[in-house]
């Protein structure tokens, strides 16, 4: 199982996809609104958690899944 992760929300493209300034302090993490299945509203600000996940078009690289208002 993968570990929980907290950020706020740093950019929304208003309709699909965006990216999450993680609490840590490391680098951005894209995201899709397919794995934020609860949104109804995405803003720029809003706290959420996550997990980690290798990124299925591209292996190397991973995006944040299972994203839900914290």
């Amino acid at each position: 199982m993968s570990e929980d992760y907290t950020g706020k929300i740093r950019f929304w493209n208003g309709t699909s996809y965006g990216f999450i300034r993680p609490d840590e302090g490391e680098q951005d993490i894209f995201f899709h609104i397919t794995d934020f299945p609860e949104a109804h509203t995405v803003n720029v600000g809003d706290r959420v958690t996550y997990r980690v996940a290798a990124d299925r078009k591209r292996p190397t690289r991973t995006h944040a899944v299972d994203v839900r208002l914290a």
